[in-house]
């Protein structure tokens, strides 16, 4: 048995990981145009020592496929902690995570292009208070301690990553929005205005 929640993490690091790569490549190009050499070879080390550590992460995904994983041995039933819920959600319970987009990128560009995740969700929180529902103040079946909304928010700024809206270089625990993101956002605010 294979937990089906590690390989998932792994696709997405994978994925941050080419994000950053590409990152690199477009720098280092930048760099080349204007014969500014030592930075691009510092770019170019920095993209190596990236490439090296996605290697690493892909034999471990893969390392980890293969590994037969012991099912858990039951625990005493006086220890058991008692969840809200443990059967994954029926489709259609919870709010869809692209309804998280536009939230997400406004709350950006309100607090100036970029926030600590915390911050970013709870705007984002105020801005959805009329669409959360009971099931996305949940807890996710994997992990009783978050909440399944921040959950879905999280895994909708990946989409907004992988559109190009916001950054994949961002420091950790910080989002940013781009300027595709910025021009989204205003797009998205005239077609509602429109309406």
């Amino acid at each position: 048995m294979v937990d089906r929640n590690i390989i998932p993490a792994f696709d997405m690091l994978l994925e941050e990981l080419d994000a950053i790569v590409t990152h690199f490549n477009q720098q280092g190009a930048q760099l080349m145009q204007t014969k500014d050499y030592a930075q691009a070879r510092e770019v170019i080390a920095k993209a190596e020592a990236v490439l090296a550590l996605q290697a690493k992460v892909k034999a471990l995904q893969e390392e980890w496929v293969h590994i037969a994983v012991q099912p858990t041995p039951k625990t005493p039933k006086k220890t058991l902690v008692k969840r809200t819920m443990t059967k994954p959600l029926k489709q259609g319970l919870r709010t869809p995570n692209e309804a998280f987009h536009l939230p997400i990128t406004q709350a950006l560009v309100q607090l100036g292009g970029s926030g600590r995740v915390s911050e970013v969700l709870d705007l984002v929180e105020g801005m959805m208070k009329d669409q959360l529902n009971t099931y996305d103040y949940q807890t996710i079946p994997s992990d009783p301690y978050v909440i399944r909304w921040r959950n879905n928010a999280q895994w909708a700024r990946l989409k907004l990553v992988q559109e190009g809206y916001l950054a994949s270089n961002s420091p950790r625990g910080v989002w940013e929005i781009t300027e595709s993101g910025r021009a989204w956002v205003e797009a998205q605010s005239q077609a509602g205005s429109a309406l």
